[in-house]
């Protein structure tokens, strides 16, 4: 599969600054925006998945599924406090970050969609539930998990990151919990 820019990548504005700067008055505005020195390319993706789910006769029924995608010339906005933390030199400020003159306080950071090389992730989905028919109702107590064996990007900024099991606020990443469960009750009787 492929993506294309389009008007999701184009232009628009946002708050995304999160107190970086060292707590220096920033106005928490920030500008996303294409920059015709740096043309997107195409995102073109392989997934795939591949799985299997027993059902018992008396109401078990357990599925496990592998899945796994890689991304390649991934469109993703620069992450602003990525941008911010390349703005180390006064004498030299970075150009997408625009400070006050006098406070030399934060005023805008500007962040520009760019093909960000990969995004590479696999892992495996567990669910487990048991229907048990009552005079109450059916009782369902179920458990569902997943597991992420890996979660590698290459952010536009900052380079190369394993980012599996990071918050990933300082990156193009998503945050990413290596493992999650959930488990619960569901009750059902009749038609509710």
């Amino acid at each position: 599969s492929g993506r294309r820019e389009g008007w999701s990548v184009c232009a628009g504005s946002g708050s995304g600054l999160q107190g970086r700067d060292g707590g220096v008055g920033i106005t928490d505005h920030a500008e996303f925006d294409t920059c015709a020195a740096r043309p997107l390319i195409t995102q073109e993706a392989t997934t795939f998945n591949i799985g299997s789910t027993f059902r018992s006769a008396n109401g078990i029924t357990a599925n496990i599924d592998y899945w796994n995608f890689d991304y390649d010339g991934y469109i993703a906005y620069e992450s602003t406090s990525a941008v911010l933390s390349q703005d180390t030199d006064p004498g030299n400020p970075h150009p997408q970050v625009l400070r006050d003159p006098s406070s030399n306080s934060v005023i805008q950071v500007t962040g520009y969609a760019s093909n960000a090389g990969f995004l590479r992730t696999d892992g495996i989905d567990l669910s487990l539930e048991w229907a048990i028919e009552t005079n109450m109702g059916m009782i369902t107590p179920f458990l569902k998990s997943t597991f992420i064996m890996s979660y590698d990007i290459d952010d536009p900024t900052l380079g190369p990151i394993d980012a599996l099991g990071l918050r990933n606020f300082h990156n193009i990443g998503a945050p990413s919990v290596e493992n999650r469960a959930n488990f619960g009750v569901r009750w059902a009787r009749e038609n509710h």
